[in-house]
């Protein structure tokens, strides 16, 4: 029961965190205040698979969108959305494919692991000192893709590439932590720049028989508010 539950929950906070996006877009001026910020949040994720053997991290670009409920100057609540989240490793350890030809051409390919998805981050902010906060506080993902991109350098710079499915040996449903820094550059326009690290706290693998596999992401973001919230004090 626990996974369909933690699947209904995600899609609830989503459906109900876009709504308020939807609402901001259209109103941004008007709902962004001294105490509600909605905002666009870009950045990249820097991520990798523990357990998994991979020489190094896979890097992508995020997406969402955030909103800010302020409880007073030194409380907030955080919930994002991240329309787009990828996470994974590179430098996997060519494999056989099903098609014996094409074997002989990926013997020297490069295999990239590329999972995307949705990603929904819970976070209570607490200011530390100026305009400086601490997040902390749970995340939940749902898998969309997982995908191993291998590719060849025959003539030109990896000009050939195949694309394996790997979404059946992964969990759709992800929860972990999130642990951060947000900075607002200034208090007048609500600008802020975030620099977090995301663990998952179950194994995400199906895989009975292997170690255990966990995502490992760091990301860093710009949220850019809609509207001009007032200063903060």
């Amino acid at each position: 029961m626990k996974k369909p539950l933690l699947l209904l929950l995600f899609i609830l906070l989503a459906n109900a965190l876009s709504a308020q996006v939807l609402i901001a877009l259209f109103f941004g001026d008007k709902l962004t205040n001294d105490q509600l910020e909605f905002g666009l949040n870009v950045g990249i994720n820097r991520s990798s698979i523990v357990n998994l053997d991979a020489r190094g991290p896979s890097t992508g670009l995020n997406i969402g969108m955030s909103f800010l409920y302020k409880f007073n100057e030194r409380w907030h609540l955080n919930p994002m959305l991240y329309y787009a989240f990828p996470m994974g490793s590179k430098g996997i350890a060519v494999y056989d494919t099903p098609n014996e030809d094409l074997n002989n051409v990926l013997e020297t390919a490069t295999v990239q692991r590329k999972m995307a998805g949705f990603s929904l981050p819970i976070t209570l902010r607490h200011r530390l000192f100026n305009l400086t906060y601490l997040e902390l506080g749970p995340q939940f993902s749902l898998l969309t893709k997982a995908e191993d991109v291998f590719s060849v350098s025959l003539f030109d710079d990896d000009d050939l590439s195949y694309t394996a499915d790997v979404s059946d040996q992964y969990k759709k449903i992800d929860v972990g932590l999130t642990v951060g820094i947000a900075q607002k550059l200034k208090q007048t326009n609500g600008i802020t720049i975030t620099a977090r690290y995301f663990n998952s706290l179950m194994n995400i693998s199906k895989a009975a028989d292997a170690a255990k596999q966990y995502h490992s992401v760091i990301h860093v973001g710009v949220i850019i508010p809609f509207g001009q919230p007032k200063a903060e004090g």
